[in-house]
């Protein structure tokens, strides 16, 4: 290591000893207290987006200007969500085979709404339920709600989940509510109430020419509800693009929160994220850049 090299910070995480039953008596021993040293480079690029790792922290520091003031920087409950999924500490589980059904028939209708908030997609009409069951699921069966989307300003920063540490450009959840609870109002209630599937997308670069055509179903609508409360029709099967992902042989699954709004994310939620990246191209997303929210 460059002996003369000077950092912009270091962070020091301490751990004490458990065997001397308190930390104040961990000070007395020549053992008693482990550090772990982590540095810190600002990098001064404007094209490389902020460590997401470390915004649940930077982004509380202006509030304990005195010293020795705190504040808590653990939003909701312990099993809020989005999260940062890493392989390292990822357990490996063995489950039955996840099974989706009827999400990509032609049969019935899908509509594609703006509710001022995101794109929210829609099944209806003269069709079977699109379920999904199997897998991290138990013995329940959960039936489609609602397919909506998130994004952000930058093509690289604009998916809520990350896998470690790595942005993606937008992510779609299909959320389901479990058909035992007859209603999804009532399955805000209880733990396994919902499960959402998450999809990540990842914007090509502009030199690259392929086009997610089974996308386009989607995209090419998004000119039509560029006002809040908006809605047009869409092929029935505009849900297709989301097969390839689904097929991937392993993906994350956790228990967490249906983001409702940032006071109340009930915790009733399995989600399965698929790290299989769903491409598309910067004119395939710019229409939902450019939609049109409450305000």
């Amino acid at each position: 290591m460059d002996s003369q090299k000077r950092y912009s910070m270091e962070a020091q995480v301490m751990h004490w000893n458990i065997r001397y039953g308190s930390i104040e008596k961990c000070y007395e021993k020549p053992d008693g207290i482990a550090t772990l040293s982590y540095l810190m480079q600002v990098v001064g690029c404007s094209g490389i987006p902020d460590n997401p790792a470390l915004s649940p922290i930077t982004e509380k520091l202006s509030e304990i200007k005195r010293t020795g003031s705190s504040v808590n920087i653990t939003p909701g409950g312990n099993g809020q969500s989005p999260i940062d999924l890493i392989d390292k500490i990822a357990r490996p589980m063995r489950f039955p085979p996840l099974i989706l059904n009827g999400h990509w028939l032609k049969d019935g209708n899908a509509t594609l709404f703006n509710n001022g908030v995101t794109a929210q997609i829609f099944l209806s009409g003269d069709r079977i339920p699109s379920t999904v069951s199997g897998g991290p699921l138990m013995n329940d069966e959960y039936e489609f709600y609602d397919a909506h989307f998130l994004w952000g300003e930058e093509d690289c920063r604009g998916a809520e989940h990350t896998i470690n540490g790595t942005w993606f450009s937008m992510e779609c959840h299909m959320v389901h509510w479990n058909r035992r609870y007859l209603t999804f109002d009532e399955c805000l209630k209880h733990r396994d109430g919902l499960c959402i599937l998450a999809y990540l997308f990842l914007v090509q670069s502009g030199s690259c020419q392929w086009n997610n055509i089974k996308f386009e179903r989607i995209s090419e609508n998004l000119k039509n509800i560029q006002n809040a409360g908006s809605e047009t029709k869409i092929p029935s099967n505009s849900l297709s693009w989301m097969r390839i992902a689904t097929e991937c042989p392993s993906y994350y699954t956790y228990h967490g929160s249906y983001n409702l709004d940032d006071v109340d994310n009930p915790e009733c939620a399995q989600w399965i994220v698929f790290p299989a990246i769903t491409p598309i191209r910067h004119c395939q997303v710019g229409s939902i850049y450019r939609l049109h929210d409450c305000d």
